[in-house]
């Protein structure tokens, strides 16, 4: 009787490591495989970088006599708009690239100039908008006072990345 109780007591403790034991793992086995699939995310997110950046630099590398303020007064004389350039900056935006923006402010202009203009500046790959301030105007009725932000990127050359830095 002993020996039956000392066999079941041994059984008994045997059974009840290997389910603590198969839980433990179940649970490592569940937080490693959450943790593949946040590194599959992180990995599939980099290669969409990785194809974007190398969109990037093939249409800068195509467009590298491509100026803003140029494209903008092209852009305000094609469609017979007037507007102020209240400023012009240029810096760093990374390693690689630097990011040329203009701030100008429109005045007196309809819904459909300002829906032509925007549609124009969407087209353009190169150019994109940063912000913009859309205000009704306090001296024309009808009509819409813009402020907007547009910008481009450019290879920064290694000086320009050191003097940012």
């Amino acid at each position: 009787v002993i020996y039956l109780g000392m066999m079941t007591l041994f059984a008994t403790a045997i059974i009840t490591r290997y389910y603590f034991k198969s839980y433990s793992l179940f649970k490592q086995m569940k937080k490693i495989n959450g943790l593949r699939e946040e590194v599959k995310i992180v990995l599939e997110r980099y290669e969409r970088v990785k194809k974007q950046r190398e969109e990037v630099d093939a249409l800068l590398e195509k467009n590298e006599d491509f100026i803003l303020p140029e494209y903008l007064e092209r852009l305000r004389s094609q469609m017979h708009l007037s507007y102020t350039a209240e400023s012009t900056t240029t810096s760093p935006r990374d390693e690689i690239y630097q990011e040329t923006s203009i701030n100008a402010k429109f005045t007196n202009m309809n819904m459909r100039e300002l829906t032509e203009f925007l549609q124009e500046l969407e087209k353009n790959r190169l150019v994109y908008t940063k912000d913009l301030d859309i205000i009704k105007s306090k001296t024309r009725p009808g009509t819409l006072d813009v402020s907007i932000t547009i910008a481009t990127l450019k290879k920064a050359t290694r000086t320009e990345t050191e003097a940012g830095a």
